[in-house]
């Protein structure tokens, strides 16, 4: 008796199982349309443009089946390789991908505007610096000292052996040794570098 009611256990928990395996209304299985009917009515929605169907179907189909690949394609409309995008692809643009390839654009376009910018600042700061080099030494502008600044004077009235003694004694990189370099700035350094600025030399 306890082996018979066993025995009827056992079969009734195998016809359970199996009626479960064999269900075809479980979103994720089959791969054609036809093997699921869950799937098959997105395919349905989706082939008639329902573009929230086309991903609702992407992501419920199993990989690399019929119902994936329709789905990927967002059923026909054309907008090629768009997994799980079609209702992006449709509220805007024909295709997936001239979304992406024109944000791409966009991306590149502000990239070399910045790389741009960039360079234009690195200039003028090259620019501006070469420019506040003699300024930012300390002691090193005219009216900073007087025995430099009367050297100054002598060499902007065209004494050139002051020029010569101002470039000398001032501080390196200062705005006296540039105006004693530059003979009172009658030289540019950028062109022209001479040796002394005393014509009796």
């Amino acid at each position: 008796m306890k082996r018979t009611k066993l025995i009827g256990l056992i079969a009734a928990i195998a016809l359970l199982f199996a009626a479960c395996g064999s269900s075809d209304t479980d979103t994720g299985s089959g791969s054609s349309y036809g093997d699921n009917a869950e799937l098959d009515s997105l395919v349905d929605a989706c082939r008639d443009g329902d573009a929230d169907a086309c991903d609702d179907l992407f992501w419920d189909a199993p990989s690399d089946t019929e119902y994936e690949e329709i789905a990927l394609n967002c059923g026909g409309a054309g907008a090629g390789n768009a997994p799980g995008r079609c209702a992006a692809a449709a509220s805007g643009s024909t295709t997936v991908e001239s979304d992406l390839d024109a944000a791409g654009e966009i991306d590149a376009a502000a990239a070399d505007d910045q790389v741009d910018a960039a360079d234009e600042m690195s200039d003028s700061s090259d620019e501006a610096g070469e420019e506040a080099v003699a300024q930012d030494v300390e002691g090193g502008n005219y009216g900073d000292d007087p025995e430099l600044d009367a050297l100054w004077d002598a060499c902007d009235e065209g004494d050139g052996e002051a020029c010569d003694d101002l470039f000398w004694a001032s501080p390196s990189d200062s705005s006296y040794e540039t105006f004693g370099a530059t003979c009172g700035g009658l030289y540019d350094l950028d062109t022209e570098n001479p040796s002394t600025c005393d014509d009796d030399d």
